[in-house]
């Protein structure tokens, strides 16, 4: 019987999971299956709270940003970090749209904050104006992000720098 957890090694995405899960994740969840779910749910906590504060990295270090930019920022960050070390920073799913990639749990988060409806990113910024500028609550807390999320995410900052939205199109795509 094989186990369908995404942490086991035997499983093909054991790699993208490898910098911060532990090696014996198979012998554990074959063990005890209540374990999988609680190693299951933790690891959606960590990755829910390292996408907040990736955002509110590149807010900190971008100032208040326009909705697209940040999207934009996120995407190239994650792509710099794919090129340079295999691995993205955030493991988001990028969807094409009109204005560039979008990570979608991202628009959809933050979306919601600027509706004024519940989302998890209503208590660490805010979303304002005609052009939804993006707001931090709070500073980030570096703990979550490795040497390497904080270079590619410096690097992606700098790439977009002064580039205006038409120029933003072109240069992701």
């Amino acid at each position: 019987m094989s186990c369908r957890s995404p942490f086991c090694r035997k499983n093909a995405k054991y790699l993208q999971f490898s910098r911060i899960l532990p090696i014996f994740a198979h012998e554990m969840c074959v063990k005890s299956p209540e374990k999988k779910t609680k190693m299951g749910n933790i690891f959606l906590e960590y990755q829910n709270q390292k996408i907040k504060e990736v955002v509110l990295y590149i807010l900190s270090k971008a100032g208040d940003t326009g909705y697209f930019r940040l999207m934009k920022t996120m995407f190239c960050a994650d792509r710099q970090n794919l090129l340079r070390w295999g691995d993205q920073i955030t493991n988001l799913d990028y969807y094409a749209r009109k204005h560039g990639p979008v990570p979608t749990s991202v628009h959809d988060g933050l979306l919601s904050v600027y509706q004024g409806a519940p989302s998890e990113f209503s208590d660490i910024l805010t979303v304002k104006g005609n052009f939804m500028m993006v707001h931090p609550t709070r500073e980030p807390n570096l703990e979550y992000l490795s040497e390497t999320d904080k270079e590619s995410i410096d690097r992606a900052i700098s790439e977009l720098k002064g580039k205006n939205r038409d120029r933003d199109r072109k240069s992701v795509v």
